[in-house]
């Protein structure tokens, strides 16, 4: 997509229920995760190139790379998954459960639940097979965790099933979703 029509696409995803759900809960719990906003401008030439959109926690933003989205569904899936990512900043994730571990290693694993779950809830939400979905968001999670972590796929492996089991605030008991 171009710039604009990226813009003129965002405005409609960005009234979707789910999408107006993420950001509910977003502002509710911590209004600066995401003080920037969200923007659709082009990655091309960037270190974000190849990347289909990110969110930069230091600069508290969401940019879609416009020239890497092919439809709206595309934008939804991209966009959910960054607003996951931008939930989990401003909350407690999973740790390790060694208490040996070290840092980089729980670091990783941060990721690595990150991950799992803007997967769930963003490009593999639309799975109806469970199986399907869970390896979808298993392959997804290794392939974006294995940008920030060299053991990318024994730390999704050690944070699956904690962090896929993690439903907020799609969960009927989160404050906000009602």
């Amino acid at each position: 997509m171009h710039e604009e029509e990226c813009t003129a696409a965002l405005a409609g995803v960005l009234e979707l229920p789910r999408i107006r759900l993420l950001l509910a809960h977003i502002y509710y719990g911590n209004r600066r995760d995401l003080d920037q906003g969200v923007t659709c401008r082009p990655c091309r030439g960037t270190t974000r190139e190849g990347s289909v959109g990110y969110y930069d926690p230091n600069h508290q933003r969401i940019v879609i790379c416009c020239e890497r989205v092919r439809s709206p569904e595309d934008l939804e899936e991209t966009l959910a998954h960054e607003l996951v990512h931008a939930y989990d900043a401003g909350r407690q994730l999973p740790r390790s459960a060694h208490p040996a571990a070290t840092a980089a290693k729980t670091l990783c694993r941060q990721i690595a639940c990150s991950e799992i779950r803007a997967s769930l809830f963003g490009q593999c939400h639309g799975i109806p097979s469970s199986e399907r979905r869970r390896e979808c968001v298993f392959q997804s999670a290794v392939r974006s965790t294995r940008r920030h972590c060299p053991d990318a796929e024994q730390a999704v492996a050690a944070m699956f099933e904690a962090c896929i089991a993690r439903q907020d605030p799609f969960d009927a008991s989160s404050s906000t979703s009602r």
